[in-house]
């Protein structure tokens, strides 16, 4: 066997390895554009917290099946822009379903009512939660924690987030959830 077809051969993985390299890195330039975008022009409406989490399921379906996961959601109608509303819930739900517990199925609980300054949004899992002392390190853009068993990612599912918020005249604030799992919080500004 000479060199030349012994390279033939080895064609097919070496075209598996440029598409998945070319696949992570068009999934990495879309989460920089979409971030750049985040709280440009907003179109306030309303929206009912059930209708876009159920929305955020149909689009998570695969992953919401393949996990095993539950995931409910309490009704509020409340003002605010829905398309990057919807980005930040899918975040949100995306990162329960990819940072579970191993062997634990995912429970995604999203919930929302009204604060003293507007809307608040809150969605409670069960997975691995998020240490105290990364909180506000992993709200930074490209910040990823180093854990075993962790998916790939860009580090700006949770960025975008904080920054929708922010665009909305709120805040996002990362808790545990009692047991075991994160509470993450998104208070929306006056008028939500």
């Amino acid at each position: 066997m000479d060199a030349e077809s012994g390279d033939d051969a080895r064609l097919p993985e070496y075209l598996g390895i440029v598409g998945r390299t070319g696949r992570r890195m068009l999934a990495m330039v879309e989460d920089v554009l979409a971030f750049a975008t985040i709280g440009g022009d907003l179109q306030p409406a309303a929206v009912s917290l059930a209708e876009l989490v159920g929305d955020v399921i149909a689009d998570l379906a695969t992953a919401v099946e393949e996990s095993g996961a539950s995931v409910d959601s309490g009704e509020l109608v409340f003002t605010a822009d829905p398309v990057q509303t919807r980005v930040l819930l899918q975040n949100l739900i995306h990162n329960a379903l990819n940072y579970r517990r191993p062997g634990v199925p995912p429970v995604i609980h999203v919930t929302g009512h009204r604060g003293e300054d507007g809307a608040v949004l809150r969605v409670i899992d069960n997975g691995k939660g998020i240490a105290s002392g990364d909180r506000e390190r992993v709200l930074d853009p490209l910040v990823r924690l180093d854990r075993q068993g962790d998916p790939p990612g860009s580090g700006l599912g949770l960025a975008t987030c904080a920054r929708i918020a922010a665009a909305a005249g709120g805040r996002l604030d990362l808790g545990s959830a009692p047991g075991s799992g994160t509470v993450v919080t998104v208070h929306l500004g006056p008028g939500s």
